[in-house]
Formats: structure tokens, sequence, C-alpha cells
């Protein structure tokens, strides 16, 4: 059953300021999402360690949205996740799993449908409340262009999904929007599956991310952080060991191999 929506909180009067982090007061990090922000992870926490000392606490989770509770409760976890680390900033993304249908007042309703809207807005709302309770700063990215559109969702869908995003940050001062769409998008403006021949950016589900994906994602991430604190991060974290984390392997077909590798399967 989808989370019930509780009355909107109203927002903040001013956005939260990032501390300077140093050794002795490292800026703390949660990272929250689905199996994008998986494969995000490793490439985000370079980028996040190229600004100052950082704790991240990853607690990214395959298969996660916020229209499914029943999978991970957020709305019991988030919480938990804040009172425990006390964050600074939170960084978010949901998507595939948000823009299938939905029972809305016992009609199956997706992106696009106002009373959708209505709803997943209310969402929304519930889980900033939640991330900002402690006077965190939220950083929620978008949710990418698929690659099969089919199963994961249309461009419609998704356009409409990061709409309700966008308006979420200009209801909350503490909560910024970040185009990540557009951040891994080609000339076009739309999916984008090799950076250039031979390098991915996308697995071949057309869903999930390759390393030079996660970094794209990572610096789009990073740069409202940045901002705030005032700090430019070393440029060297692009190039960091994160690159060869397993996540980005040859598995079952959705991995990063090479688009011209001949297939490692077995046959």
């Amino acid at each position: 059953m989808p989370p019930t929506v509780p009355p909107t909180e109203p927002p903040s009067a001013a956005p939260p300021t990032l501390p300077s982090p140093t050794a002795a007061e490292p800026l703390r990090v949660l990272l929250l999402g689905d199996g994008i922000m998986w494969d995000a992870s490793p490439a985000v926490q370079a980028a996040l360690g190229a600004i100052g000392p950082v704790v991240v606490r990853d607690e990214s989770y395959w298969g996660f949205g916020l229209t499914r509770p029943e999978w991970r409760d957020w709305t019991t976890l988030w919480p938990q996740y804040v009172a425990e680390l006390d964050p600074d900033v939170v960084i978010v993304t949901v998507g595939p799993h948000d823009v299938v249908s939905r029972p809305v007042d016992g009609t199956a309703r997706g992106p696009g449908d106002p009373i959708w809207s209505n709803w997943y807005g209310g969402l929304l709302d519930q889980a900033a409340g939640a991330l900002t309770a402690r006077g965190a700063s939220v950083v929620w990215l978008g949710m990418l262009w698929q690659g099969q559109p089919e199963l994961h969702g249309s461009d419609a869908a998704v356009a409409a999904l990061n709409a309700e995003l966008a308006a979420l940050a200009e209801r909350h001062d503490a909560v910024t929007y970040v185009d990540a769409a557009g951040a891994l998008a080609g000339p076009d403006g739309r999916h984008l599956e090799l950076a250039e021949p031979g390098v991915r950016l996308r697995k071949p589900d057309g869903k999930h991310l390759c390393a030079e994906g996660a970094e794209r994602f990572a610096a789009a991430a990073l740069r409202p952080i940045a901002e705030q604190l005032g700090l430019e991060p070393e440029p060297t974290w692009t190039e960091g060991a994160w690159r060869a984390d397993d996540r980005y392997a040859w598995d079952g077909g959705e991995g990063c191999r090479s688009a011209t590798d001949p297939d490692p399967r077995p046959r």
C-alpha cells in the first residue's frame, strides 16, 4: 500500500549553511536512493573527498522507490538515519520504481496524472521534512533518461517525475534540484549510452551507470555542495581507484565492458 501522506510542513525560512569540513569536523553526508545511487556511490564518495574531510553513509538500495515502502520503508528508515548520522548534506535520487503506475484512491495512476502529481508531491514533502529535520541540506538528483523506456520509464514519465522534484525544491529552501538527466544526456538532450566509442556511460540495460556515467552524475551532485561551501574540488578525483570498483564489471549482461569487446559470457 502507498504510504499515508501527512499534512505538508511549511518550508524552512532559509537554506542551511554548510560548515567548512575539517579533520576534526568532517562533512557528514548521507546517500539515499536506488540502484542508480548504488552505482554512483564510489564516484560520489570520491568527489566529496575532493572538497575536504568527509564521512559518508551510503544507504542506497536496489529496487527502492518512495512509492513502494513495502520494499524498503523509508518513512521509518530515513528519520532513523538522520537521527544517527545528523548529516550536513543528504544526496538523493529515485526514479525507475516511481514512474510505475500505483494505486491512488483505488485507481492506478502514474506521472502526468494530476491526481498522481498531488499524491507524489505529498510524498516528496514528507521525505524532505524527514531529511531536513536536523538542518541538513538536501541535493536531489532527477531521474535519468532511460535506454529502454518501455521497461523503465518513457521520456514523458521521466519529465513528469522530474517536474515534481523541481517543484519540491521550489517549496523547500533546503532542497536543491539537480538535472542529472541533462548531465548524462547526449547532444540531442536524450539518453546517451556511449561517451565515445568503446566507453560506456550506461550499462546495457539502459538504466544503470558505468564509471564514466557515475563520474558525470557525481560531478553534478558535487557542484551545488561545493558552491555552498565556497570550495573548488581537487580535479584528480575523477581518475581515482574508485573506477575499478567491482560494480562496474561485467555481471550477467549488466556490466560495463567496452562496447567493442567480445562478449565474455560462456556460450
